[in-house]
């Protein structure tokens, strides 16, 4: 019976050891490590100069009338969309007036007026895109303008403020 006993003993430690290890498995050690990467070259993109063109939808204007302006605004060069918020007047200078008379340049200066729209919202030009924009009655020749003014050219611009659209 001891026989027995130091068998079942013997059976029951090496039951033991294969379930302590898995049953036909092996019982080993291993080394392990974390690595980083290499450094990943990533860049942030570059919002490109939009080109912008204008046009007065009346072209003479006579005293006391308005006219709407159209803005073309090409993102041809930026593969991401826009949105357009704002587009102001800049100041008119006397040099951007040509009246008949160089001297009157000045008087007719006074009797343009230009409309700012300094909120614009729901105006989006594509990726790649190009869209007109419509400025209603942005251009006045003031109804007091006299006979100076009569033939003269002038240069008025605006400015476009826009900001990128990517995802939204």
């Amino acid at each position: 019976m001891l026989q027995t006993k130091k068998r079942a003993t013997a059976l029951l430690a090496a039951v033991g050891v294969a379930a302590a290890i898995g049953v036909g498995g092996f019982a080993y050690a291993a080394f392990t490590q974390d690595r980083a990467s290499d450094a990943i070259a990533a860049e942030a993109a570059v919002f490109q100069n939009l080109a912008v063109t204008g046009t007065p939808a009346d072209n003479p204007l006579w005293p006391g009338q308005k006219t709407d302006v159209t803005l073309t605004i090409d993102n041809s060069v930026n593969d991401v969309p826009i949105d357009v918020t704002r587009a102001e007047h800049v100041t008119v200078a006397v040099a951007d007036v040509h009246p008949v008379v160089a001297a009157d340049a000045g008087y007719c200066k006074g009797k343009l007026v230009l409309k700012d729209f300094p909120v614009i919202t729901g105006f989006r030009v594509g990726a790649n895109g190009q869209e007109n924009l419509v400025l209603d009655d942005a251009l006045e020749l003031h109804e007091s303008a006299d006979n100076r003014c009569q033939g003269m050219t002038f240069d008025v611009k605006w400015t476009v403020s826009a900001k990128t659209a990517y995802g939204s």
